[in-house]
């Protein structure tokens, strides 16, 4: 900000055209998308690029304040660099030369081009370290803030000044800069002295509390327990970590209580009125929720609410496109926008869950400082949130990284208990052996049998936590100081959940080591629940990963590339989806009225039958309006036993024995079968389809073939959908295949019956219906497995005037 005059000049303007504009708005939190808000990204980009001037580049001829000359350039440089465009850009080049010569003058001047500064290459630190050094040596100790000018004596209380100087600066030791321990010691104190008792800050000592203050004061806590608290946090709750946790708590309290995305609150003895600056307030917006890992205020979700605001304010739909619908930016604002809208849908690559703050956030700046550490090393700008227990899944599903850290037992007493987990796991087994050698005689038997089995007790946090993971999560748990309590409590968690697997310490040559940032000599200790193909869960029962990464212990390379290996593994090396798209957790559409009946059955083995349980519920939300489809689950052994066409689906990722009855009931289906008969390797590792490939060869008497003339897939006018052609692959098979290969690689098997196909796929289906990445996964795209897939239950569908039989097998 350049003074607030500047913005108060354009505020009744602002506010007069925003009343105008969102009479009819047509952007909402609810429709917003991320097409929208990069559109408009694009269009602010190029107004700005079109209001330069040659000789004052983008401020004012003749500015009407002198305490903050030559502002809004290097604001401007910065909201476009926080828009993406390179400061080698020839549209930006210009004005960059020209900011890196000028004998800059003002406090926000400066801090404007520090920050800037610290998003350029290494050339230009001289100067982010010159800017540093102007900001120090400035610095009102008295009073903890800066004057407009240099005046290390100014008796100025100015939140805005503040929030400005410590953003530079925290850029700056973060670029290497040298940043006394006691400028943040200081600027902690004034800001705890100042809050006032509702929890809010003004602008200045005397000023009601107002909403852009209060942000820009949390901002600044965040930044002082990045700095000088770290200590503190590792080695347990200090007195002073703890005035600022208490503080930076009752600041939040007041922005959930206040927050509104249409205004700035302020609130006084007159109530709570608009003050205005609402673009700057944007602004503090973003600055604090991404300081704080913070997605909604109170009931909002900052970015969507705001985003939709401001592009009611100053763009339209017109004929699918977006358009500015006339009403003016100044400058400010307009750099204002661009960090908002561009910071904002930067892509969320760590969760951290927060449970009880005391014992599960003991360092607030872990997840923080991971988010950090793979933005350098990724040169792509990725962010971090906690979640809690009351957010949705939605919400958690916005990063297939889960982060874990405490101390004490997360799970309440009587949800687990070693003989239980065991109990259940047996039970499981049992059930499916019984399933595989047909012992039930029809479904009622099957189901009462499965009702039987042990259930866990019902808790919100294993409920949630296997959900996340069913959606293609994973869980990176770390015990805060070694403890044991919680390492047990996490195993116990991982067996509840799953209490036929088994928890095993990774060997040295394990991906989580090797992947991409391999760690030489000693590897820390890290411990996996594997299910279905894929590590669920990673514990680092001794390594005390919360304090390396609250502290930027970069010595601990051994952790930070185990961490970078882990990233990459769950980020499938793709960049993370943007916060607008999210994951689409269930999205079931409306079927047309002259829908055709379809079954697809999950055929039950006693192996990993059902390794990712979610697959199948994803297909409501692709497959075609036309089809109407029932799912029901059969043993193997009992598929004589179906009555209609069918999309038998047999899963498995591993090596399986069929019992002779599985091999019969096989053996019928060749002769007598209609329908659509699928083996799958979920993840690909090939060692269940190969070993039933060599069972039914054997049984069967025939070769298992690549099936590239298989009419289901290949012929354009098999059932009025499209042939499977250049199908892609998950990053991993690329690799390994060639991105040259574009055919499938279904294989099949000569069967004599006319109506029936069989089909196996050692290349994984299921994980990628989830459209979830993870690196070791082979197998199809999302894409590419949704067109097989239809394909293949399409041509397993039934006659039009039949339906889904609910007799008995």
């Amino acid at each position: 900000m350049l003074g607030v005059e500047i913005l108060r000049n354009c505020c009744f303007i602002v506010l007069i055209f925003g009343h105008v504009s969102e009479t009819h708005g047509q952007f909402s939190a609810e429709n917003l998308t991320d097409v929208d808000v990069t559109q408009a990204i694009s269009m602010l980009i190029d107004e700005s690029v079109q209001k330069w001037d040659p000789d004052h580049h983008w401020d004012p001829k003749k500015p009407r304040y002198d305490h903050s000359p030559h502002g809004q350039t290097p604001l401007t440089v910065l909201g476009l660099l926080h828009a993406g465009v390179k400061f080698q850009d020839p549209r930006l080049q210009p004005s960059v030369q020209w900011m890196m010569k000028t004998k800059l003058t003002s406090t926000y001047a400066i801090s404007c081009r520090a920050q800037a500064l610290g998003l350029m290459p290494e050339s230009v630190l001289p100067l982010l370290r010159q800017d540093t050094k102007w900001l120090l040596h400035s610095f009102g100790e008295e009073v903890g803030c800066w004057g407009y000018r240099h005046n290390p004596k100014t008796k100025r209380i100015d939140n805005s000044l503040r929030q400005y100087g410590a953003l530079a600066l925290w850029e700056g030791a973060k670029r290497g800069a040298q940043v006394p321990r006691s400028l943040w010691t200081q600027l902690e104190r004034n800001l705890l002295l100042e809050q006032r008792a509702d929890g809010g800050w003004g602008y200045s000592l005397n000023d009601a509390p107002r909403s852009s203050m209060t942000l820009a004061a949390i901002t600044m806590l965040a930044i002082a327990q990045d700095w000088i608290h770290s200590e503190e946090a590792v080695k347990g709750q200090g007195v002073s970590l703890e005035h600022n946790q208490a503080a930076l708590q009752r600041g939040l309290t007041w922005v959930d209580k206040y927050f509104d995305p249409t205004i700035n609150a302020s609130v006084g003895e007159e109530g709570i009125t608009d003050h205005g600056w609402w673009w700057y307030h944007a602004y503090c917006v973003e600055r604090v929720a991404l300081a704080t890992g913070r997605h909604r205020f109170g009931k909002h979700d900052w970015f969507r609410t705001i985003a939709a605001r401001m592009l009611n304010l100053k763009f339209r739909r017109e004929k699918g496109k977006l358009i500015r619908n006339g009403y003016p930016f100044s400058t400010v604002d307009r750099a204002f926008a661009l960090m908002f809208l561009s910071r904002g849908r930067v892509p969320v690559a760590i969760n951290k869950l927060v449970l009880n703050p005391k014992t599960t956030n003991r360092r607030p700046r872990d997840a923080a400082n991971w988010a950090e550490y793979l933005t350098r090393l990724t040169e792509e700008e990725l962010n971090w949130q906690i979640v809690t227990l009351e957010d949705s899944l939605t919400q958690w599903t916005q990063s297939t990284l889960l982060f874990l850290t405490g101390k004490g037992k997360i799970l309440p007493t009587g949800v687990f208990s070693h003989e239980s987990s065991r109990s259940r796991g047996q039970s499981q087994i049992a059930w499916k052996q019984r399933c595989s050698k047909g012992e039930f005689s029809n479904t009622r038997a099957m189901e009462q049998a499965k009702d039987q089995l042990t259930c866990p007790p019902q808790n919100q946090l294993t409920e949630r936590i296997q959900e996340y993971l069913e959606h293609g999560g994973l869980v990176v748990a770390a015990a805060d100081q070694n403890d044991r309590a919680f390492s047990t409590s996490i195993r116990e968690l991982g067996l509840t959940l799953y209490p036929e697997a088994h928890w095993k310490n990774l060997s040295k040559d394990h991906w989580i080591y090797q992947l991409h940032e391999p760690v030489r000599g000693r590897v820390p200790v890290v411990e996996s629940l594997q299910a279905g193909g894929r590590d669920r869960i990673l514990l680092f029962p001794t390594a005390d990963v919360g304090a390396i990464l609250q502290q930027r212990d970069i010595r601990r390379t051994d952790i930070y590339r185990t961490l970078a290996n882990i990233y990459f593994c769950a980020s499938g090396f793709q960049k993370p989806t943007v916060r607008l798209h999210g994951n689409v957790i269930s999205n079931k559409k409306e079927k047309a009225s002259d829908t055709e009946p379809v079954l697809i059955t999950e055929a039950i083995h006693s192996g990993d039958w059902n390794p990712e349980p979610k697959a199948t519920e994803k297909i409501a939300s692709w497959i075609d309006e036309s089809l109407d489809v029932t799912v029901n689950q059969m043993p193997l052994a009992n598929i004589a036993s179906l009555e209609q066409p069918a999309f038998v689906w047999v899963r498995g990722t591993s090596t399986s024995i069929l019992d002779s009855e599985e091999i019969q009931a096989l053996e019928h289906f060749s002769v007598h079968g209609d329908g659509v008969l699928l083996f799958e390797d979920v993840h690909g590792t090939g060692m269940f389809c190969a070993s039933i490939e060599a069972q039914i060869s054997n049984a069967l008497g025939q070769d298992v073939v690549p099936a590239y003339e298989c009419k289901a897939l290949t012929e354009p006018s098999f059932n009025h959908i499209p042939p499977v052609s250049n199908v892609t692959y998950q990053r991993r098979t690329t690799l390994r295949l060639g991105s040259r290969d574009r055919n499938h690689r279904l294989r099949t098997i000569k069967i004599p019956s006319k109506k029936a196909q069989m089909y196996f796929s050692r290349e994984d289906l299921s994980h990628a219906l989830l459209n979830r990445p993870w690196f070791n996964t082979n197998g199809y795209s999302t894409e590419s497995a949704r067109a097989i897939l239809r394909s293949l239950i399409h041509a397993s569908k039934m006659k039009p005037d039949t339906s889904p039989s609910t007799s008995e097998w």
